[in-house]
């Protein structure tokens, strides 16, 4: 009899460790992408005055969509998707909206609206 309750003890005590081992990962996991998410969606915001270079559209079976390509004061080159109801050309004055994470200092951009002169 006392092998047997040592045997069964010895298959719970591995029952018992496989399934920690798997919620233990399974809580990582889940305190990782809660980490990922409060960095990214935490940082500074500014507005950006800068000038469209070029607009281009990409149209599928389902839909269009409207791009915009501006150059930065610092040399870097976006391609932003902007509303299809904008009325922007060549030329005009844009605001984009600039994110920078607190994390790793991440920026992203986004279109905000046309400048009106």
């Amino acid at each position: 009899m006392n092998e047997t309750n040592n045997k069964i003890d010895a298959v719970l005590r591995k029952e018992w460790h496989r399934n920690f081992r798997i919620k233990s990962i399974f809580v990582a996991i889940i305190i990782l992408v809660i980490l990922a998410v409060i960095a990214y969606s935490t940082g500074e915001h500014s507005e950006i005055e800068t000038e469209v270079i070029s607009i281009h559209s990409q149209a599928s079976e389902y839909s269009e969509r409207f791009y915009i390509i501006t150059k930065l004061e610092s040399g870097v080159v976006i391609n932003l998707e902007i509303p299809r109801e904008t009325q922007v050309k060549k030329g005009s004055k844009v605001i984009l909206r600039e994110r920078q994470t607190n994390l790793f200092g991440f920026k992203s951009y986004s279109f905000y609206k046309v400048e009106i002169w």
